[in-house]
């Protein structure tokens, strides 16, 4: 669908985004470590949620000159786009 009907797909991300971003935030709860999301607070996580959604929606509608068709290629991209924009609260956080 997304690459058959990028229209459509572009109407239906703007009609269900925040759905959408609460599902993202609620996964994100699921998948962190015990206590994890709690530290860097609900603000941290609902920014993170909308950031996925929004360079995943990027890197499958946009054309590019490095098209993402591996894995490897979509660890590149993450490591030079998607890491440096995450929240600042994400970044902030010591490992450990």
């Amino acid at each position: 669908m997304i690459t058959d009907e990028p229209g459509l797909v572009i109407e239906l991300a703007a009609t269900h985004h925040r759905a959408a971003i609460g599902r993202m935030a609620e996964a994100l709860r699921v998948i962190f470590p015990t206590g994890f999301a709690e530290r860097i607070g609900e603000r941290a996580v609902t920014e993170l949620a909308d950031t996925i959604l929004r360079y995943a929606a990027m890197a499958l509608l946009l054309p590019s000159a490095q098209p993402l068709e591996t894995a490897d290629d979509i660890r590149a991209f993450a490591a030079q786009h998607f890491l440096p924009s995450l929240p600042v609260a994400l970044r902030a956080v010591p490992a450990g």
